[in-house]
């Protein structure tokens, strides 16, 4: 993946391929930007880029999961490295889209592969520290719309979306 990277110098970040033990892909290591739309289509589970389709080949992408990114140092220092305002599920993306305001590419590379154990840690957790954690990635989104897309859209809009992500919060709870 060094070497990946160091072929081309528009590329600010790259991952690989990332599997779950079980041998399907993990979501997140490829992945849009969740825009309004985007988010809005993938909670009513329709076809956005939110996730777009897998591709079997090197291609540019919008975001990858922290599971694996490589990054030049030299963007690190230029974007502060990882925003403290995320406790988690949210910096990589956060470091992802900084790095495309900055010009570079965000790139996929699936001739390299992991095998990702999700969620193995959080698992072994106690209830409070997993409702932590559950609940930092629901914070994540609004922590993101607020940074990108807040003085796109009114507030009225905003108050609409952070119901709709606390709306898909409580169903995941329900689920627990």
């Amino acid at each position: 993946m060094v070497e990946f990277m160091d072929s081309n110098l528009k590329i600010g970040i790259s991952t690989c391929l990332t599997e779950l033990p079980n041998g399907k892909l993990y979501y997140a290591c490829h992945r849009g930007f969740p825009t309004p739309l985007n988010s809005l289509l993938y909670f009513l589970g329709l076809p956005s880029s939110y996730y777009p389709k897998y591709q079997n080949i090197i291609h540019e992408i919008d975001a990858c999961s922290g599971t694996f990114l490589l990054i030049q140092k030299r963007l690190l220092d230029l974007i502060g490295w990882f925003d403290e305002d995320y406790f988690s599920y949210g910096e990589d993306l956060e470091m992802c889209y900084r790095v495309k305001e900055l010009g570079y590419k965000v790139m996929f590379n699936p001739n390299v592969k992991l095998i990702h154990y999700w969620r193995a840690s959080t698992s072994r957790a106690d209830q409070k520290t997993q409702t932590i954690w559950k609940t930092a990635r629901y914070n994540a989104m609004k922590i993101f719309y607020d940074k990108h897309y807040r003085l796109q859209y009114s507030e009225f809009f905003r108050l609409i979306v952070f119901f709709g992500i606390d709306f898909a919060n409580k169903l995941r709870k329900n689920k627990d």
